[in-house]
């Protein structure tokens, strides 16, 4: 029987491992801790973690002690290849404590070998396996110890997996708000820019024509000169000028590549800055 120091220590290290579980992110050197802690309740000389991929249907080994460890590592069984790919399917673990013709691994010849299905609530999160080349290393109590911390490995890998396919979600769905942002944005602009450029067409041609007509005849006031005293003919020149000035209003209107808006008023009141709309 195991005394009650044992389970103390058994309790403190099942802690340690859930605490360390619970702040790893996929970290090698945190999968190594684990491994170093469960060396303290499971006599193994080698240890392979795998995880399995659901998109994908298949284990993938992520972590390992002393080079790992795996069983028929040619045969397939439908969630890859090795025994843990058959641990996985089953969902069950396999204690394997005297192997008598075993394969060889890291240093010598593998005779004990246990693998623990990682599982919490019926899914699966991945496999746990264990070796040493002495037989009889490992027993049902190992066994136990190892499906408790198994549920509670395969609860933070569920749980890290979740909240990377959720920040994933969420950087696609900040993608997808800043295109669609930008899309509204170019919308919104080219719909200004059409209206802008009726409002241009509808102007040129309310104004110009008149314009025309002023310019007109005080070009027809210059050439009767003789007749005009030299005030007016002043006044006629400034008036000519503005004309001009509204024309080329009306030119770069009709050049206008983006809007952009200036104080009118202290009062919030924006207009159109022509030149700056043409050089953006």
């Amino acid at each position: 029987m195991k005394s009650k120091e044992n389970d103390h220590i058994e309790i403190d290290i099942l802690s340690s491992i859930s605490k360390l579980i619970s702040s790893t992110k996929g970290n090698e050197k945190n999968f190594e801790e684990i491994f170093n802690l469960l060396s303290r309740l499971v006599p193994f000389e080698s240890a392979s973690l795998f995880i399995y991929e659901e998109e994908n249907e298949v284990l993938k080994q992520v972590g390992e002690f002393n080079g790992g460890v795996d069983l028929v590592k040619n045969f397939s069984f439908g969630k890859g290849m090795g025994l843990s790919a058959f641990v996985a399917e089953e969902k069950r673990p396999i204690l394997l404590p005297n192997l008598h013709d075993g394969p060889r691994f890291a240093v010598g010849t593998l005779k004990s070998f246990l693998s623990i299905p990682l599982i919490i609530h019926e899914k699966l999160a991945g496999v746990l396996n264990f070796g040493h080349s002495l037989p009889m290393k490992f027993d049902k109590s190992h066994v136990d110890y190892l499906e408790i911390v198994a549920a509670q490995l395969a609860g933070i890998i569920l749980q890290i997996k979740y909240t990377e396919k959720l920040e994933e979600n969420n950087r696609k769905l900040e993608e997808m708000n800043e295109s669609l942002t930008k899309a509204q944005e170019k919308l919104v602009e080219s719909e200004k820019m059409a209206t802008l450029g009726h409002i241009t067409a509808g102007i040129n041609h309310e104004i110009n024509n008149p314009l025309a007509v002023i310019s007109g005849h005080l070009q027809l006031l210059e050439i009767e000169s003789n007749d005009i005293s030299e005030s007016v003919m002043k006044r006629i020149k400034i008036v000519l000028k503005e004309v001009d000035r509204i024309s080329d209003i009306l030119i770069n209107l009709q050049k206008v590549k983006k809007i952009v808006l200036a104080n009118y008023t202290n009062d919030g009141v924006h207009m159109l800055d022509i030149n700056k709309s043409i050089i953006s």
